[in-house]
Order: structure tokens, then sequence, then C-alpha cells
């Protein structure tokens, strides 16, 4: 799982959609996202976490909710 050491402001504004998510349902929550190149390797560089850079896809979680990205091809 990746996690963020460089950019707490990122994370700090998936949680609080997290947490805006969790205020109207009751539920388990995964969220996925296809990025385009450039709006992906912007994620990545914001994580020092990530097992391989190069990859298409990772995962973190967020306070019990999953983000997922995928790189748009």
């Amino acid at each position: 799982m990746a996690e963020n050491k460089k950019s707490p402001e990122f994370l700090k504004r998936l949680a609080t959609f997290t947490d805006e998510v969790e205020s109207i349902f009751n539920a388990k929550t995964t969220l996925i996202l296809e990025l385009k190149e450039n709006d992906y390797r912007r994620v990545v560089l914001e994580l020092e976490d990530v097992p391989d850079p190069n990859q298409k896809q990772f995962k973190i979680e967020i306070s019990g909710t999953d983000f997922i990205f995928l790189l748009d091809e």
C-alpha cells in the first residue's frame, strides 16, 4: 500500500473526500480513478511508497476507503 510523506495536503484532501462519502453512506467504499498520464505521474510523485513507480496501477487506503489509481492508456 502506498504511503504519503512528501505532501500531507494530498492525503488530507483525499481523507476529506472519504469523510464526506462516509457521512452519506454506511458502506465500504472503493474509489477507482483512471487518470491520464500527466495526472497519474503527478499522483505517483506525491506518494513516496509506491512499490514500482513505472507500474500502471496502484492502491492506497485512507480511513478504510480504497483508492485505486489506474493509468489511462
